[in-house]
Formats: structure tokens, C-alpha cells, sequence
């Protein structure tokens, strides 16, 4: 029997991970970190809910933390086989966790040299010398409209990679195999972007076949408007910083949502829309991906040959965009005045560089702290939203008295409506699980999908419970 057991990222949306056993292997589907409250996060980051040395295969959807970060701990835990992905998420991928083996080390110096209460919770999950043994490890298939064909894996079973649309190498996987004599199917989405938003292409039509589809729902609830929308919004935010002399800090991942503030402020930029005001990107680990997207280019969709058509021109270089590497030239930015846009990790204000500059902006009335996506539960970022009067930043009650204003339309993950599209295409679907999303947003796009799909069984992921595919 063929069984699906979520292992993170059932009722939450972090932590993503999911085992997949089949009749000859084990195959797991995303390993990511846990993120949220510090305690909780730390003792689900140490333990998986299984033996490592039983995965045979590891296919890894996109480059995200929450996706990849539990990587290293698997292989530190004896797992050995292949991990499969995309050529751009494999490059991406040693970006981001060499980036957080780094901030975790750097974490638990501070707590040291502080003397924190809780420095057995700062304690680092790996180091970067850990990261090369993943990277070893690590395969890449190209994606169908490359016209790949896919790779088989132990058990007989074999992969394909279709566009997710959701950042930059982002897949969405399809699983087929044979059982009982017959040709058996499961895809996965990981994270599934938006249709017709800038930069890149929009999410593949999966034919399948398939019974089984295991898919996100961060925002199954909600419908976002067109990206289109948003100008607006960030037009009248860069004229009110220049009247009051503000800086804007924007907590952005490095990967993804950095690349399109870019997109979006260059286009605004070059169209005469917004004055060309000092951009700075504080995150050394944001200009490296910068330096992968240059070398995907042939991932990027149509609209963004049509937005930036000048012959060497390309969408995340301008004029007035800088980047900083080093610490000094970011304690600098403390310094310099007003119009000021700071772009800086991460996005949920958990840590990174941007939590000094919030410890800098917050108290200050003028300044505007621009929330862009996602804040999940019990993050810093969440807390700016539920309007917390204070953010404690090292150790520190730190004030807010800046303006904390919101861009939800952003979102790289379809809404609703789009998550209702995506399982049309897929021939032979029987069942869907939720995954990625807080429970009232996976009941609530249960609901949306059985009223449009009625012969489907749809159901929210449970954490650990095994469902038979």
C-alpha cells in the first residue's frame, strides 16, 4: 500500500514535509525549517518524526527556508541518497542554507556574549561546514518545457519538474509509478505562485495522471487583486517618504520577494512614476541571488522582456539600486537621512539584518515599516501586524512608533482563485490534501474546491496521520 504522512506544514505553514512511501521506496518531499515561536520551532527543527536512513530519495519543490532549511539535519541523521530538484534551486539552495548556517552561528555568539537565559535555545541545528555534504548529494532535472522527461528514482518510480510559477527554479512535481499493474500518480505543487505577475512564468498545467494531489493553501481564503494594483500603493508610500524625509524598511526574503520589489521599483522608476530615491538592499545573500537570477534569465516570462525592451537592460539593475555586503556598510545606513527605501532579511522580521534596522526605525514617528507577505503565526512580523505596541529585538522592549503599513497583493503564492484552477488539468484526479496553511484557510478552500470539483475528496493534512493513496 501506498501511504502519505505530512511531517510538517499540516496546519501551519512551515516546516514543510512530506513522506511519501510507495511499495519499493520512500520518497520525502521537502525538508524545511520550522519557524515561529522559539522554543517550539527549536524542538521540531532537532527531531524528525522518522529514521532518515529510511528515505531513499529527497525531491526538494523551491529554495525556500521553510522548504529546504532541515537538509543538513537529515544528512547529519544518515540520510544518503539523492536530492532532486532544478538546476536554479540547486544553486539557490546553497545560498540559503550556507545564509542561515551563518545567522545561526552568529545567534548563538550573541547569546553567549550576552549571558541570555535560554542560550541551549540559540544553539546552532548545523554550521556551515555542514552544507557542502548536502550539496554532494544534490541532483537536478530540468523542467518539462525544457523538454526534460524526468529521471527515475529507486522503486521504479519517475520525476518530472513543471513551472510553479512561485520564485525562481520553483517546481511543481509529478510523481507516476506502477502498482498492481498499473500506472499510479501523485503531484505535489510545493508552493504555487500567481498567474501573471512580473518576472516570471506563470504555473505549468500538470496533465498527470494522477489520483492524488497534495497542494498548498496559504491563501485559501483569501483573493488577491492584480499586481497591477499595488503601483498605487507604493506610489503614494515613496511621495509621503520624500515629504517627511522617511525611511522605509522593508523586511523582505532575500529570495523572491526582493527580486520583485526591484522589478516593481525599477518599472515605477523608468516610467517616471517615483523620483529616483536611494533603493538599498541590505543583504549580502540577496545580491548573490541577484548574481543566479542573471545566469536563469531564460526563465523569466515574456512581460519582462516587454517592461525593460532597451538592449541591455535588465529588470533587477538600476541607476539608484544599491547593494551592501559588508557590516560596516550596513550600520552606515543608521546614519544616512530620509527618502530612504532599505530592503533586508528576512521576511517574517525573525532574524537577519533587517531586525536592526526595525531597532533603529521603530521608535521613530517618521519612519514606515512596509510589510509585503506572509507573516505566519507568533512571528515578529505577525506581531508588527497585530499591532504590538513593543517588539522585543535583542533582548531589548523595543517601541513602535513608526507606521507599519501592509502590500498583501504581492503575495507570491496563488489565491484562491487560483488555487481552485490549478487541479483542472490533471487527468484521473480522485483526491486532494492541504497542505501549507493555517487551519481555517485550508477548511476554507476544502469547502471552495468540493463545490467546484463535487466527485473529489478533498481534505486538510493532519500532522503525522497517514492517509493511503
Amino acid at each position: 500500500m501506498s501511504t502519505f504522512v505530512a511531517t510538517g506544514a499540516a496546519g501551519e505553514v512551515t516546516g514543510s514535509g512530506h513522506l511519501i512511501k510507495l511499495p519499493n521506496t520512500t520518497i520525502l518531499l521537502d525538508c524545511g525549517l520550522f519557524q515561529g515561536r522559539r522554543q517550539e520551532s527549536d524542538a521540531k527543527n532537532r527531531h524528525f518524526p522518522f529514521d532518515p536512513r529510511s528515505i531513499d530519495t529527497v525531491i526538494i519543490s523551491h529554495a525556500h527556508l521553510d522548504h529546504v532549511g532541515r537538509l543538513p539535519l537529515l544528512v547529519k541523521g544518515g540520510f544518503r541518497g539523492q536530492i532532486v530538484t532544478t538546476l536554479a534551486t540547486r544553486e539557490l539552495t546553497e545560498l540559503i542554507l550556507l545564509d542561515s548556517a551563518h545567522i545561526q552561528v552568529q545567534d548563538a555568539e550573541f547569546a553567549a556574549k550576552h549571558h541570555f537565559t535560554d542560550q541551549e535555545l540559540h544553539a546552532p541545528l548545523y554550521t556551515p561546514d555542514d552544507i557542502p555534504a548536502v550539496m554532494r548529494l544534490m541532483v537536478d532535472v530540468p523542467y518539462e518545457w525544457q523538454h526534460s522527461g524526468g529521471l527515475s528514482l529507486p522503486g521504479n518510480v519517475n520525476v518530472r519538474f513543471f513551472d510553479a510559477g512561485h520564485i525562481l527554479g520553483s517546481a511543481t512535481t509529478l510523481l507516476t509509478w506502477t502498482q498492481d499493474g498499473q500506472e499510479r500518480g501523485l503531484v505535489y505543487t510545493g508552493d504555487l505562485g500567481r498567474y501573471d505577475a512580473p518576472l516570471l512564468r506563470d504555473p505549468d498545467d500538470v496533465p498527470g495522471p494522477a489520483a492524488t494531489l497534495i497542494m498548498e493553501a496559504t491563501y485559501g481564503s483569501r483573493r488577491h487583486h492584480p499586481v497591477k494594483d499595488v503601483y498605487g500603493t507604493l506610489i503614494a508610500l515613496i511621495k509621503d517618504a520624500i515629504t517627511r524625509k522617511s525611511k522605509i524598511v522593508v523586511p523582505a526574503f532575500s529570495l523572491g520577494r526582493t527580486q520583485e520589489l526591484i522589478y516593481l521599483l525599477h518599472l515605477l522608476t523608468d516610467e517616471g512614476q517615483i523620483p529616483r530615491i536611494p533603493i538599498v538592499v541590505d543583504s549580502p545573500l540577496a545580491g548573490r541571488i541577484n548574481d543566479v537570477f542573471m545566469r536563469h534569465q531564460a526563465l523569466y516570462d515574456q512581460e519582462s522582456k516587454t517592461d525593460f525592451p532597451r538592449h541591455g537592460d535588465t529588470p533587477l539593475k538600476f541607476s539608484n539600486l544599491r547593494f551592501t555586503h559588508s557590516v560596516d556598510e550596513s550600520k552606515a545606513l543608521n546614519q544616512e537621512p530620509g527618502p530612504l527605501v532599505i530592503i533586508s532579511a528576512s521576511g517574517m522580521a525573525a532574524g537577519g539584518r533587517v531586525t536592526h534596522h526595525l531597532r533603529q526605525v521603530l521608535p521613530d514617528p517618521s519612519g514606515v515599516i512596509l510589510m509585503t507577505g506572509y507573516q505566519a503565526a507568533h512571528t515578529p512580523g505577525r506581531r508588527l501586524l497585530n499591532g504590538a505596541p513593543y517588539l522585543r529585538l535583542y533582548g531589548t522592549d523595543v517601541p513602535v512608533r513608526a507606521t507599519i503599513r501592509t502590500i498583501n497583493d504581492l503575495s507570491a503564492h496563488a489565491d484562491v482563485d487560483e488555487l481552485i484552477r490549478f487541479p483542472r488539468s490533471i487527468n484521473g484526479l480522485e483526491r486532494v490534501i492541504l497542505v501549507h496553511a493555517e487551519p481555517d484557510r485550508a477548511e476554507a478552500l476544502t469547502q471552495a474546491l468540493k463545490q467546484v470539483y463535487p466527485h473529489l475528496e478533498v481534505t486538510p493534512a493532519v500532522a503525522e496521520q497517514s492517509v493511503a493513496l
